[in-house]
């Protein structure tokens, strides 16, 4: 124990050194946000891969394999997906036109501010619930460790709030790549040593037949797994800003079309770790299987190694998460709508501010909910109800108005919510939902043509 703790510290601190330095990469608000447009091919791969490998794609991956087998892939599948739909549609596009947030995009093409406060806000209430889901996984970690999970949030929501407030987003990118390379091949070597000390005789001889299906569960529970990531990435703020912030649109699309070929093969491999930890430890609890099977299997520095990447990866996500608000709130709302001079100082004061306020409602969130992917599939919902069909629309139809867009976001914000919370149920929710979407926003925008 002694050994994963000073291994944990170490690995911490060199990647505390690394956010600290990209800070000579955010001289103003603007070049915070976007990484001063600096972002290689490396760079988009690792930290599109390392937006979702931390908690969800690699513990919530493990997680969901422990309850449900080999249907715990499908999350990742649909994270890997995401990329490769965003590449072949917009991302050349985003960084072309200069978009740092959808926000601008809506602020183009509607030339009205309420389009654009609506996605802001939705955006914001979004990423509150994929800040929580990183602080969940800190919290597991801490579960692994035999530790208070309370206590775990907590502490985890400190770290992240202070690493947050000392880097921008090219300290985030630059630690996200080196975390992804170390967690890809530590997880894979996970899954071999797994598999090569007998690990698939164990998982066979333990568990229930029902394990061994590709989808052990209802039509609507399997496209809820995989469907809303797959097609947020339209409204995803991460994406917008790590396509704004490629050196050129190619390396904006070529990045995000490897990051996503590499994630689907790689979500079978927390999918095999979680179902041995589900054989060999059955009194674990799942949320934490992932670090149980690592700790209990792994030579300790090894162990630590990768566990120190795994929750480096946590705080870069979560620092994304903070960007991503600070993006909506600070430059689409207040700069953008209630003071247009703010400056420089002004700008950053208030983001430090909100971090502090958000930390607050996402360590409140973590602590609530139970399950990551159920957290994320929610999240990322909320997204596609309220914000794609305007987006598309805009881009596909040229009489779409803001009307339109407005009408089509509220009906499809307050359909998902109503779903979520058990007042109405909607079959295939993810999916049909954008039925009455897309049908308001044609009807909506035809009956208000000028």
């Amino acid at each position: 124990m002694a050994q994963i703790i000073v291994v944990l510290a170490i690995y911490l601190a060199v990647m505390l050194v690394i956010g600290v330095y990209g800070k000579k990469y955010a001289g103003n608000f603007s070049d915070y946000l976007t990484a001063a447009k600096q972002s290689t091919v490396i760079m988009i791969i690792g930290t599109g891969i390392g937006a979702h490998i931390g908690s969800g794609f690699v513990i919530g991956g493990a997680e969901s394999a422990a309850n449900n087998g080999f249907g715990g892939i499908w999350y990742g599948v649909g994270c890997g997906l995401s990329y490769l739909i965003f590449a072949a549609t917009v991302a050349g596009l985003i960084n072309r036109k200069g978009y740092v947030t959808l926000s601008d995009y809506f602020g183009e093409r509607y030339k009205d501010k309420s389009t654009q406060l609506i996605y802001s806000v939705s955006t914001t209430f979004a990423y509150l619930g994929i800040l929580a889901a990183q602080i969940m996984a800190g919290k597991a970690l801490f579960e692994g460790f035999g530790i208070s999970g309370t206590v775990g949030a907590i502490v985890t929501t400190v770290v992240v709030l202070i690493y947050a407030s000392m880097s921008g987003l090219w300290g985030a990118y630059m630690t996200s790549v080196i975390q992804t390379l170390i967690i890809m091949f530590g997880i894979v070597a996970a899954a071999v040593f797994i598999l090569a000390k007998g690990g698939w005789g164990v998982i066979t001889a333990n568990l229930e037949p029902n394990m061994f299906k590709f989808v052990p569960f209802d039509g609507s529970t399997w496209i809820m797994l995989f469907l809303p990531v797959a097609l947020a990435n339209f409204t995803d703020q991460g994406n917008f800003q790590r396509a704004a912030s490629a050196k050129t649109d190619r390396v904006a699309v070529i990045g995000h079309i490897i990051a996503g070929l590499m994630m689907v093969p790689l979500a079978f491999v927390p999918v095999i770790i979680g179902m041995y930890g589900a054989a060999a430890y059955p009194d674990a609890t799942p949320a934490s299987i992932f670090f149980t099977v690592i700790l209990g299997e792994f030579p300790a520095i090894l162990a630590a190694i990768l566990v120190a990447a795994v929750l480096s990866a946590i705080m870069s996500t979560a620092d994304m998460s903070f960007l991503a608000i600070s993006a909506t709130v600070v430059h689409d709302i207040y700069s953008g709508m209630i003071n247009k001079n703010a400056s420089e100082a002004q700008l950053k004061k208030m983001a430090t501010v909100l971090n502090i306020i958000v930390c607050v409602a996402a360590l409140s969130m973590a602590l609530v909910f139970t399950n990551i992917i159920s957290l994320l599939s929610m999240t990322y919902s909320f997204m596609v109800a309220g914000c794609m069909i305007p987006f598309l629309g805009g881009l596909l139809w040229k009489k779409g108005n803001h009307k339109g867009a407005i009408a089509s976001a509220a009906v499809g914000i307050i359909l998902t919510l109503l779903d979520s919370f058990g007042i109405i149920s909607i079959p295939f929710a993810s999916l049909v939902t954008l039925i009455p979407v897309t049908i308001v926003y044609i009807a909506v925008s035809l009956a208000t043509q000028k």
